[in-house]
């Protein structure tokens, strides 16, 4: 590329040199003239809007050949547009007027990059090169304003003194091109994390990471948006940081550094990128991007407050010695609900990685969301069994992917519906040893007892229809299984009747705090505030802290029982709330008010005079502003749709077989 700018620069630089020293009448060719000087500014432009390119893969440099183009042919287009339409009296002015305007959109293009270069090559660099631009734009304008005014001599020599300096353009690309060749290996320092500067590897395959950033490009974050603060995990291969988007968004940042991006390393990153970036539902992380800054890759999410493996060791550690059992049944309902998302599509996603320390808690709402897509994959046909690596984390594999051959198993998403099972028995037994001398770390033990039939004890106090779905949900034959969607519908029935329980004793509780209120559409309604709702929660102990009295507050909403006054939000601790007199508090009816959909229903489940309810919509998350990175990605799904169809075969399993009983990290 180097080599074909210095021979362009070098043609049009002997061209003009031949045209004055010839004297050549200018003015009779003016068309031909702007074609010239075009052609001599076209590396330099094609330099510039080049840095703009998230990568330097063949489509970027395609892009920036055509906007290059189209930026020299605008002004000869325009110079031979006035020569055939505009009155002979006024074509110089045109000419004069339409040139110089296209130099000072150059110059000031050239400017912006003076004063706030990208973040590409080196910011020296980069100011270095956009200098010498804007000072040969400045030399053309001038020189086309003397032209007018009839001072020809002196527009001449300032013509050849900026047919001269163009002629540096070559060095000044070299030394940018340079710059920015050693920015995408990795070369020099990079930035301080943590305190820590990290290790600086040279890439050696420069292909796959262009590759990586071409097939996300909308998806990209710029490295100098993003704001670090702390460290808050560590992992086999990746360290988690707490940090800001844009300095108002707070985002948890995932830190890979690998020590090569080749081809395997593109594939693993392209699989999570590209399964979290069409991912939209309450219970599944929100994705914000990907930033690279060579040799760093990082996958910026929603800040959550903590895993649920956390909350559970803290609640086993609390005052009650454990949950709920309605939040217990919230938590489950939770996750059930992001697995049969992911399940919902066709084919179906395989998470294959189901676990409590891969579901986070939001800091809103409290509400259950599932992470780490690291290990996704498509199902080969919907529900159908098919061959691929064995995954996972020992205590939650299914008994099918247990007993792989070779690193090979063949199973489908009731292996996810599995671990959900075993899932659910942490969250009722948040200080139980699913295998009581088992070990572990003794994996091999822990695969025979799971093969020979071994399943966690129940509690006794479980409920028996709880009992029932883990039971079915953790069988050793996957068909006798029940799916994800199966699940949440039978979740929902426990859930709603907990919830009347709690109604009964919330209800006895709040009556002597409730006030009169004229809102909702309930005339004299007794309204009671969110912050009373949570206080009695921990009163009763329901709830263990305030942020699980606003999940079990949602899940009131969600079954109807609890009304927001406006019916237009989620519980919060300054809403007002009245409560559903037609059926709560008696609970004549406990049958389900949800389908079996994991969307929610338009209407109120309760009372059909308040069909314009959203209160379950609100309180499953449903009714939450979308971010712009989403908008970003719907407006650009139709075009990227062909380059999606490579990213989505990335999905099906070309991954080769690491160890199984290696504990996953982040």
């Amino acid at each position: 590329m180097l080599w074909a700018f210095f021979t362009l620069s070098l043609v049009f630089f002997v061209v003009c040199v031949v045209v004055v020293a010839i004297d050549w009448p200018l003015q009779a060719f003016p068309t031909a003239c702007e074609s010239v000087s075009q052609g001599q500014q076209i590396s330099v432009i094609f330099v510039g809007l080049f840095l703009h390119q998230k990568s330097l893969s063949r489509p970027a440099i395609v892009r920036t050949a055509i906007l290059t183009v189209t930026a020299a042919i605008v002004p000869i287009v325009l110079t031979g547009f006035f020569g055939v339409f505009v009155v002979s009296q006024h074509v110089h002015l045109a000419r004069c007027i339409s040139c110089t305007a296209v130099r000072v959109v150059f110059g000031t293009f050239f400017l912006h990059q003076l004063v706030w270069p990208v973040d590409r090559a080196s910011a020296s660099g980069i100011r270095e090169f956009s200098a010498f631009a804007l000072i040969y734009y400045t030399l053309l304008v001038v020189s086309t304003q003397l032209s007018f005014e009839d001072d020809t001599a002196t527009a001449v020599y300032l013509l050849m003194a900026s047919n001269a300096w163009m002629a540096l353009s070559p060095v000044f690309e070299w030394r940018l091109l340079k710059a920015d060749t050693q920015y995408w290996r990795g070369l020099g320092h990079r930035m301080l994390i943590g305190g820590c500067q990290q290790s600086i590897q040279e890439v050696l395959s420069s292909k796959g990471l262009h590759v990586l950033l071409e097939m996300h490009r909308h998806d990209l974050l710029d490295f100098a948006h993003l704001n670090f603060a702390t460290k808050i995990g560590r992992g086999a291969s990746a360290v988690v940081y707490q940090g800001t988007l844009h300095a108002t968004e707070p985002v948890a940042i995932k830190v890979f550094s690998p020590p090569e991006i080749s081809e395997a390393t593109v594939e693993a990153f392209s699989q999570e990128a590209a399964v979290w970036a069409i991912l939209d539902h309450p219970n599944v992380t929100s994705f914000y991007g990907l930033c690279v800054s060579p040799p760093t890759i990082c996958l910026v999410s929603e800040l959550c407050n903590g895993s649920l493996a956390d909350h559970l060791a803290a609640a086993a550690s609390s005052k009650v010695g454990g949950l709920h059992r309605v939040a217990q049944l919230c938590y489950m309902l939770d996750a059930a609900r992001a697995v049969a998302y992911l399940h919902s599509f066709t084919p179906s996603l395989l998470h294959r990685d189901i676990k409590p320390s891969n579901f986070l808690l939001d800091g809103v709402n409290n509400r259950v969301k599932l992470s780490d897509f690291g290990e996704s994959r498509l199902a080969e046909k919907q529900d159908h069994m098919r061959r691929m690596t064995v995954r996972g984390t020992v205590e939650y594999m299914a008994p099918e992917v247990i007993d792989g051959k070779q690193g090979h198993a063949t199973y489908n998403t009731r292996a996810d519906v599995y671990s959900l099972a075993m899932t659910f028995w942490d969250i009722s037994h948040p200080d139980g040893t699913k295998y009581p001398g088992g070990g572990r770390k003794n994996h091999m033990h822990l695969f025979r007892l799971v093969l020979s039939g071994a399943r966690p004890t129940i509690l006794s106090d479980m409920s028996a229809a709880l009992q029932d779905v883990l039971e079915r949900a953790w069988h050793a034959d996957p068909d006798v299984r029940p799916s994800a969607l199966d699940i949440v519908d039978s979740v929902e029935n426990l859930l709603e009747d907990e919830c009347c329980v709690i109604a009964q004793l919330l209800t006895q509780c709040t009556n002597g705090h409730a006030r009169s209120s004229k809102g909702g559409g309930n005339g004299g309604t007794m309204a009671i505030r969110g912050a009373s709702l949570v206080q009695d929660m921990l009163q009763l102990d329901v709830a263990i802290d305030g942020r699980e009295a606003l999940r079990i507050g949602n899940a009131l909403l969600e079954t109807g029982f609890l009304h927001d006054i406006h019916h237009a939000a989620a519980f919060i601790y300054d809403g007002e709330y009245i409560w559903e007199t037609s059926s709560a508090v008696a609970c004549m009816s406990t049958t389900s008010s949800s389908s079996k959909s994991t969307e929610p229903q338009s209407s109120c489940s309760r009372g059909g005079s308040r069909m314009l309810c959203m209160c379950k919509q609100h309180a499953q998350g449903m009714r939450r502003r979308r971010r712009r990175n989403s908008l970003v990605r719907d407006f650009h799904k139709k075009r990227a749709h062909e380059e999606n169809l490579f990213t989505v075969e990335l999905l099906h399993e070309h991954d080769v077989h690491t160890d199984p009983n290696a504990d996953d990290g982040l």
